[in-house]
């Protein structure tokens, strides 16, 4: 399912990711996913993830430097998007 093979093909299992990329028992693609204190295999990113006040503004037409590591490349990518925070997570408000 990765979408930077196949633009559009890929599902959308959760707007904020999900921790594993699929959801248990289903599998034969992608790595192995270890449980940690933080999420387990098929966990949605909208439902596990806390709310911390950050204090932090962004403003729509601003540049913001950010960074972010990967441990093994196997030809992947990465989307950053935002959504307000008084508005429900989902893919239709990240689209916008």
């Amino acid at each position: 399912y990765s979408p930077w093979r196949a633009p559009g093909s890929a599902p959308v299992f959760d707007a904020c990711g999900m921790a594993g990329g699929h959801v248990p028992p289903q599998g034969a693609f992608g790595g192995i996913y270890v449980t940690t204190p933080h999420a387990k295999l098929g966990d949605l990113g909208s439902k596990v993830l806390p709310k911390y006040p950050t204090g932090v503004v962004w403003r729509p037409g601003q540049s913001y430097e950010v960074t972010w590591s990967i441990q093994a490349n196997h030809g992947g990518g990465y989307q950053y998007r935002l959504c307000p925070a008084d508005q429900s997570l989902d893919e239709d408000c990240f689209r916008k």
